[in-house]
């Protein structure tokens, strides 16, 4: 998948009326929204669904870290390797198509999203599936700035499954 298929994939279910719930979601990557049949769905979910792949991997390296779960901290991790699914890239350097992400801390969840748009600072926007998406639009899956993960130390993770 190409950086502008990824994107259009992305945006195609914002306005749909998914709703938040951690762990649902993103393991029928092939159906054409990523929520399950409550529609409900987590950042997780929905990031892997939109790469096209299950987020429950048989990629060895996740594997090891946690049973072979695609998650924030993990993705962070992953970044920290010179193998797995993600590499970490400057937030300057940040392209369409890139992920942003936390991991846990401090007992709070981590959040991913998918970058659709950059300008010389880096992420400027991001398309993601969060609970308080849900709670201001009525949909956990917007379009919102990058300041999240900015305030949050976040990084930018560069996947495997998207063409160069």
């Amino acid at each position: 998948m190409n950086r502008l298929e990824l994107i259009e994939r992305a945006v195609a279910v914002v306005g749909h009326g998914c709703h938040y719930k951690l762990g649902e979601g993103g393991r029928l990557w092939h159906r054409a929204t990523p929520w399950n049949p409550q529609m409900l769905c987590d950042c997780t979910g929905y990031l892997s669904w939109c790469y096209g792949v299950d987020r429950h991997t048989d990629d060895p390296w996740y594997r090891n870290q946690n049973g072979g779960w695609i998650e924030s901290t993990a993705i962070v991790r992953d970044c920290e390797t010179p193998f797995g699914a993600f590499t970490g890239v400057p937030w300057q350097q940040a392209l369409p198509g890139d992920t942003v992400v936390y991991g846990d801390r401090d007992g709070h969840q981590g959040h991913v999203g998918l970058v659709v748009k950059v300008d010389e600072m880096g992420p400027a926007e991001v398309v993601h599936c969060s609970t308080g998406n849900d709670r201001r639009t009525g949909d956990a899956i917007a379009v919102t700035g990058a300041d999240l993960w900015q305030t949050r130390g976040g990084i930018v993770a560069r996947s495997k499954w998207v063409e160069a």
